[in-house]
């Protein structure tokens, strides 16, 4: 539920906002699908959204929670060293962020609030899957401000940041080859979103609900949805990163060339 689309020389990071309906009892479900760093005006419009789901229904969100420094502290060692290595992602994504003048979702998302209800795996219970399946810990971009530290870097992690639709693709990819990735995506996202789900069956009924999820999980949540009789009745694309690439159209006109005389 992320696209980069193009328009002359300028290429957009877009994700989705999809908006489904239950036939049988008019129940409406609108996935908000997010990523971690990208533009202020596409996190003001995601938080409109949300304002608005707010005043009609329940707010379910992503989230495993975290821990105080005392609760932390008595971890075993090797659930506080997965601890550790995530609760620092959020510092590695303002890094980028500012690094290429973009902001990072938890400064300008709204909070949960009271009445918002956390569709996640309990983070002690992630520590304790992660650990059982001895998965490697998430690698941390200690360095990511120093490291993009002149113009043409900057350029270049801003364009990679453009190609985020295809390295998810790649990495569902490679997870049915590497079994070591294949069971880290299946807790960080496969498990993840059945623990959504659970949350989502046993919530009231007759409510609406929005569920705000990063870009990653809602393939799966919308297919699981789509298992408990949902259709999806709209999808909108919200822009979260911008680029301009120059001469785009000029390749446009010297790929059909090259791939001619490569193929002789």
């Amino acid at each position: 539920m992320i696209r980069t689309i193009r328009e002359g020389d300028t290429w957009n990071l877009q994700t989705a906002v999809i908006g489904l309906r239950h036939p049988a009892t008019g129940r409406r479900v609108t996935l908000i699908a997010t990523i971690h760093i990208g533009r202020p005006d596409y996190y003001t419009r995601l938080t409109e959204l949300v304002e608005e789901h707010e005043q009609q229904g329940l707010v379910l969100f992503e989230g495993v929670g975290e821990l105080t420094q005392e609760e932390a502290a008595a971890l075993p060692d090797e659930e506080r060293r997965v601890y550790e290595s995530l609760a620092s992602l959020n510092g590695a994504y303002r890094r980028l962020a500012a690094a290429l003048d973009l902001v990072a979702q938890p400064d300008v998302m709204p909070r949960p609030r009271a009445g918002w209800v956390r569709a996640d795996l309990p983070v002690r219970e992630l520590l304790r899957r992660w650990v059982s399946a001895r998965l490697p810990l998430v690698p941390v971009m200690e360095a990511v401000g120093q490291v993009i530290d002149s113009a043409l870097m900057r350029r270049a992690a801003r364009f990679v940041l453009l190609q985020e639709p295809l390295l998810l693709s790649a990495f569902r990819l490679v997870k049915g080859w590497t079994p070591g990735v294949g069971r880290l995506a299946a807790l960080l996202v496969d498990e993840r979103n059945a623990a959504a789900l659970d949350v989502f069956d046993s919530v009231d009924h007759g409510q609406d609900v929005a569920i705000i999820y990063g870009a990653g999980h809602v393939p799966g949540l919308l297919e699981g949805l789509t298992r408990r009789g949902y259709r999806e009745i709209t999808r909108d694309w919200f822009t979260a990163h911008t680029e301009r690439i120059p001469f785009s159209d000029v390749l446009d006109r010297v790929g059909p060339w090259f791939r001619a005389g490569a193929r002789g």
